[in-house]
């Protein structure tokens, strides 16, 4: 029985699996592996571009408040209302700075993480089953 391709994998017959990844059950070669590696890269997600300090911290006075809050304090300051438009401006900057703060210490341990967690998984290589990092699978 066919299946569709839509279908989930696990839906499927093995032997049209093997097939659809061109394997076999006792696995990839580790030439093989390398081939493919060449071909179309590790298993890993594409990294983000990272943002500087400077950039995360202009990042924060993007939202749509804080803009509203900015006009605020220009109007203020153009009617001769210091008083409010330093105390805006105040709220402006003490809100920035906590955003920032919290979003890059966010960003760091998300960096930490990343460094710390090392996921392996059992494969069949070479007619042996063995352990791998999740990076060294391979697609068809």
């Amino acid at each position: 029985m066919k299946l569709d391709s839509n279908d989930p994998f696990w839906t499927r017959p093995p032997e049209e699996l093997l097939q659809t990844l061109n394997s076999t059950p006792q696995g990839l070669t580790s030439d093989e592996v390398k081939r493919r590696q060449q071909t179309i890269g590790l298993n890993v997600l594409a990294q983000e571009k990272r943002l500087t300090k400077l950039t995360l911290l202009l990042e924060q006075f993007k939202s749509p408040i804080i803009l509203i809050l900015i006009g605020a304090t220009l109007i203020s300051a153009l009617t001769g209302d210091y008083v409010d438009a330093s105390i805006i401006l105040t709220i402006i900057l003490a809100s920035a700075l906590l955003s920032f703060f919290q979003e890059f210490h966010a960003n760091r341990a998300i960096e930490e993480l990343r460094e710390k967690v090392n996921v392996h998984v059992d494969v069949w290589r070479d007619h042996q089953l063995r352990q791998v990092s999740a990076s060294d699978i391979v697609p068809r």
